[in-house]
């Protein structure tokens, strides 16, 4: 899984896509994503050891005028080793811990299900699948209306809404790398009322197929305690380990 780690890092992290909702941006030796709705996720660094206090510094001090929040994942095999001090040190807070799971497309096989899987083509499928995301995450940012509404003619980004007599009960996106090379997951999520009944592995098999017929290799995604089990059982396999840091000038 070495090699695929690295491919990773250089394809997802060192050389993201610009979408709908972000740029993709270098400063010296960082690669952040600027969201529309100013948040800076750092997505990649090469700076060395001597200089990553100065480094994390820099990146507090180009976000301070516009008071924007910094996210920096930090996966277990990056270095310098010293960052997650360094974080610390200047102010950042460990929000989260999570898992970067990872499977290959051509030994994935995800048995089919009976549940309504819908590709979000409309604004009505964007307001079903923010329903539930809304109600998952309690999150009712108006920016993602307007991010997702961008990415529905994006050929790398699908959106999915799963239904149950015509109610959306769960829902998931999928974006493919700057080479399709890999597919990523995000934000997979049922309605509390409809959970462990397979909703969630249904979504990952719809957006399965769509990676697969963009001829991608490998399908990887950030999973937490609750989807981890199930994503093992799918077949997919631990990669690394990661922690999300947060600097929030609000």
């Amino acid at each position: 899984m070495k090699n695929v780690l690295k491919l990773y890092d250089e394809e997802v992290r060192l050389s993201p896509v610009s979408t709908a909702e972000y740029s993709v941006n270098k400063d010296a030796d960082v690669t952040y994503l600027l969201y529309n709705d100013g948040l800076n996720y750092i997505s990649f660094w090469s700076f060395p050891d001597n200089e990553c206090s100065q480094s994390v510094r820099r990146q507090l001090e180009r976000c301070k005028e516009q008071r924007q929040t910094i996210m920096w994942r930090v996966y277990g095999h990056d270095q310098p080793s010293s960052l997650r001090h360094h974080l610390a040190e200047n102010g950042f807070t460990l929000a989260s811990k999570g898992t970067l799971m990872c499977a290959s497309l051509q030994q994935l096989e995800v048995p089919a299900c009976s549940f309504c899987i819908c590709k979000v083509v409309d604004e009505q499928g964007l307001l079903d699948y923010l329903s539930v995301a809304n109600e998952v995450f309690e999150d009712s940012n108006d920016d993602h209306y307007e991010n997702y509404l961008g990415a529905l003619n994006d050929e790398k980004t699908a959106l999915y809404c799963a239904y149950i007599d015509n109610k959306p009960i769960g829902c998931g996106r999928i974006q493919l790398s700057s080479n399709n090379t890999f597919a990523l997951l995000y934000g997979g999520s049922v309605h509390k009322d409809y959970r462990s009944r397979g909703v969630y592995r249904a979504l990952v098999r719809q957006r399965m197929q769509f990676a697969k017929a963009a001829n991608a290799t490998y399908m990887c995604t950030e999973a937490w305690s609750t989807s981890k089990p199930v994503l093992k059982k799918m077949g997919f396999d631990e990669l690394d380990t990661e922690q999300t840091w947060i600097f929030d000038y609000a």
